[in-house]
């Protein structure tokens, strides 16, 4: 009579299939860590059927397509973001946080000048978003209730990490203003009494409307290389309306919206009416 061989002696010849009595499937789920380096991951069955990946390689797990959930608004194909996994998606929201805690802590000025510094940092540096997008954010930003800065973060987090981004975003724009008023509110007194103080914040002024200055060649160059009069039209009328005739900015805004509402239903008219 032959002798069978010992469980150990099976394991090192790779003999590792769960042997029933009719020749059924072989699982492959205990196969040695050389079989599973080489890609033996599969549970063969006879027909070719599902692959369950048992005790897949890390590797191979690691490999796989990171399914975007539906309906969360976030950008998938960010590099270094939530398709590379959970330590990507971690990665791309403290990325996030720390670059709007930088931008709100050293800017000074408002909203637009926030605004100049998200976009080379999100647009021309990290390449999450581009400027047409910058662009629609921004004008979302100023026509939407609260303050500007506080409201293009909003937009930007949703727009790089869904509701996550969003969260962190805010986070790290409101904290760097609420401590350092929380501190001045402690020693107004001797902040507004102080003379190096006042000259220091004349000199921002300055600083600011050159950043201002910026912020406007910034987007609107690319209005202007589009060429169109009716956006050169808004342009002028909303400058004018403004600067001239102090126009409250709400209405100049609600012109424009209504002046883009009203082109975009005609392109669409257009396009139905060509056969």
């Amino acid at each position: 009579m032959e002798e069978k061989p010992d469980a150990a002696a099976r394991l090192q010849a790779g003999a590792v299939r769960n042997d029933t009595p009719d020749g059924g499937k072989d699982e492959r789920c205990g196969a040695p860590e050389a079989a599973l380096r080489a890609g033996a991951d599969r549970n063969g069955t006879p027909d070719g059927g599902k692959d369950e990946r048992c005790d897949a390689p890390e590797a191979a797990l690691r490999a796989g397509d990171a399914a975007a959930p539906a309906g969360t608004g976030e950008r998938w194909d960010v590099p270094g973001g939530p398709a590379a996994g959970g330590a990507g998606r971690r990665r791309t929201l403290a990325q996030l946080f720390f670059a709007t805690l930088y931008i709100s802590a050293c800017t000074f000025g408002g909203g637009f000048v926030i605004v100049t510094f998200m976009k080379r940092r999100f647009v021309d540096r990290l390449h999450w978003i581009d400027e047409q997008e910058m662009l629609d954010l921004t004008a979302l930003a100023q026509s939407s209730p609260g303050a500007i800065a506080v409201n293009a973060a909003i937009l930007v987090g949703w727009r790089v990490a869904g509701f996550a981004g969003m969260l962190v975003a805010t986070l790290g724009t409101i904290l760097p203003p609420m401590l350092i008023l929380s501190a001045v509110s402690l020693f107004y007194h001797a902040f507004a009494a102080n003379r190096y103080v006042a000259l220091a914040l004349k000199g921002m002024q300055a600083g600011v409307a050159a950043v201002i200055l910026d912020v406007v060649c910034n987007l609107g160059g690319p209005i202007l290389r589009q060429r169109s009069p009716l956006s050169l039209a808004v342009m002028a009328a909303a400058f004018v309306a403004s600067f001239f005739f102090n126009v409250n900015v709400v209405f100049i805004i609600l012109a424009a919206a209504l002046v883009g509402v009203g082109q975009a239903l005609r392109r669409r008219r257009r396009g139905e009416a060509q056969p």
